[in-house]
């Protein structure tokens, strides 16, 4: 029997619920799925068959040891998936800088780094982009780690709190998206390069995130091609054609807006579409 590495974490080292699905689909195949943390030192890697990287939530908390980890299976050969280039280009929300230079449409964003930082720059970039609201989050991170919602009203005392506590990732300050809060976030998920599904996630009355953790809400939804092809175009942009991608965005207008590019740890929501398991099962045995 064939063994998988579903790569998890120390904080939650169990296959997620929503992965056990997939795990379910490949033990039909003689594939026995394992649940091991990337920051448990006493794995053995090397007796896996591929290693998946799918519910490391903790990594942002030590981004620079995770990317040791994901080098160290690199260099050793191991397989792994999504390709170790993806993961650590994909750590750093700096790669929605590059996309935007593709072409592909992103919110109005401003790039914030600690070498030139100062408490009062929250508050002069919202009054010289004449937001009202802005988010505000590290450029490493997942889950909506340290994300808050800057106004004028609260603008420099975050900055000044964010002087003492300035992650070494940098910052981005992107113009609050009304039209998630109104109409929701699309997630578009594809495998291998292939459409598969789509589910559209909802904050709670009073809450502008859309995880599962704060209330969030998700279900299946059935999108227009343009939206489809939109999200192909950006994941057709990457060097590598990823076994799992999960494009993170809005419609409005009739164009597609990236909020998201995730390619380390997304939920891909197996449980709303019966086939989307297989799907990528059928993949992954292509592989091994």
């Amino acid at each position: 029997m064939k063994k998988i590495a579903f790569v998890t974490s120390s904080v939650s080292p169990e296959i997620a619920s929503d992965d056990s699905v997939l795990a379910e689909v490949l033990a039909t195949h003689d594939i026995q799925g394992v649940a091991a943390a990337w920051d448990d030192p006493l794995v053995d890697w090397s007796v896996f068959d591929m290693i998946l990287v799918r519910s490391c939530w903790n990594y942002h908390l030590a981004p620079q040891k995770f990317s040791e980890w994901i080098n160290a299976i690199a260099t050793n050969k191991l397989l792994v998936v999504n390709p170790s280039e993806l993961i650590l280009w994909n750590l750093n929300k700096y790669y929605l800088k590059e996309l935007e230079r593709k072409g592909i449409a992103i919110p109005d964003t401003e790039w914030i780094t600690k070498r030139d930082f100062y408490p009062e720059q929250l508050a002069d970039i919202l009054a010289g982009r004449k937001w009202n609201r802005a988010v505000l989050k590290p450029c490493v991170s997942a889950s909506s780690f340290r994300t808050s919602i800057i106004t004028p009203l609260n603008a420099k005392q975050e900055g000044t709190a964010l002087v003492e506590h300035f992650p070494d990732g940098g910052m981005i300050l992107q113009e609050f998206v009304e039209t998630i809060s109104e109409q929701g976030e699309l997630s578009v998920i594809f495998f291998n390069g292939e459409y598969s599904h789509t589910v559209i996630k909802n904050a709670i009355p009073g809450e502008f995130r859309v995880q599962q953790q704060f209330g969030g809400m998700a279900k299946p939804v059935t999108v227009d091609d343009c939206i489809i092809e939109s999200a192909k175009k950006i994941v057709d942009t990457l060097p590598v054609v990823p076994l799992y991608a999960r494009v993170d965005g809005y419609e409005s207008g009739g164009l597609f807006t990236l909020m998201e590019l995730e390619l380390i740890e997304p939920v891909l929501f197996f449980r709303f579409a019966p086939d989307a398991a297989t799907k990528i099962a059928l993949h992954i045995l292509k592989l091994i």
